[in-house]
C-alpha cells in the first residue's frame, strides 16, 4: 500500500514545505500539521520548520515500541523517531529563541480539553472545540 500512497502525493519535500508554510487553506486561522520527526529525511532542510507554531508530542517508550515491534524485526533506536525529535526541537528552540510546549500524548487522551485548551492558552490561540 505504500506504493500507492506514495503515488497519490507530491513526493518533492521543496513543494511539500510551500504548501505547509504557505497560506492557511479554507480559510481558517489554524492549519494543524502533525509531523513525524523519523520523517523529515537528513536530506529534508529544517529552516522551515521555525516558521512554524511548534508543539511536540511525545509518547512513552512502552508505548511506542509494542507498535514498533510489529514492523520490524529488530527496531533501532532512530526507528522510534527521539532522535530525530531531540534534533528537531533544539533546532527550533535555538532559531526562534523559544521553547515548544511538549505535550505527553496520554495527557491528551486522558484529558483533551484541558491539555489542548491549555496547549492554545500558551499559543496565544482560541480554543475551539470544533476547528
Amino acid at each position: 500500500m505504500a506504493h500507492e500512497v506514495m503515488a497519490s502525493q507530491e513526493n518533492d519535500w521543496r513543494k511539500v514545505v510551500k504548501w505547509l508554510t504557505g497560506p492557511v487553506p479554507h480559510g481558517k486561522s489554524i492549519f494543524y500539521q502533525k509531523h513525524m520527526s523519523h520523517h523529515l529525511l537528513p536530506e529534508i532542510s529544517r529552516d522551515w520548520l521555525p516558521k512554524l507554531t511548534n508543539c511536540f508530542l511525545i509518547r512513552h517508550p512502552a508505548e511506542v515500541l509494542p507498535s514498533l515491534d510489529e514492523k520490524y524485526e529488530r527496531p533501532r533506536l532512530p526507528d522510534t523517531g527521539y532522535p530525530q525529535q531531540v534534533e528537531i526541537f533544539e533546532f527550533v528552540q535555538k532559531s526562534t529563541g523559544r521553547v515548544s510546549p511538549i505535550i505527553d500524548s496520554r495527557d491528551v487522551l486522558t484529558n483533551p480539553r484541558a491539555i489542548l485548551g491549555k496547549l492554545c492558552g500558551e499559543l496565544g490561540v482560541e480554543f475551539q472545540e470544533r476547528c
